[in-house]
């Protein structure tokens, strides 16, 4: 009985923030919930077709996220997941 005491216990102090619900699932997702732009890096492929680039996004308190992206002339952009900086 003590043992599942403390499995309960330390089971609910592992709890704390799910990720899901601090980083965004997507570029576009991002920016619905507040996300800016502050900043890009972009490099121009050797064949001029495809563009690389990474997004650096904030918000007023302080976050901020990274996003990969590449651009086609076909394709369009196409953008990663994003992730913590």
């Amino acid at each position: 009985m003590a043992a599942r005491v403390n499995a309960l216990a330390v089971k609910r102090g592992v709890l704390l923030v799910r990720n899901r619900a601090v980083v965004p699932t997507s570029f576009v997702a991002a920016l619905k919930r507040g996300w800016t732009v502050a900043k890009e890096n972009t490099v121009l492929g050797a064949d001029k077709r495809h563009r690389y680039g990474t997004l650096f996004l904030t918000k007023p308190s302080g976050s901020k996220l990274v996003v990969d992206y590449t651009g086609t002339i076909k394709q369009g952009y196409r953008f990663g997941k994003p992730r913590l900086a």
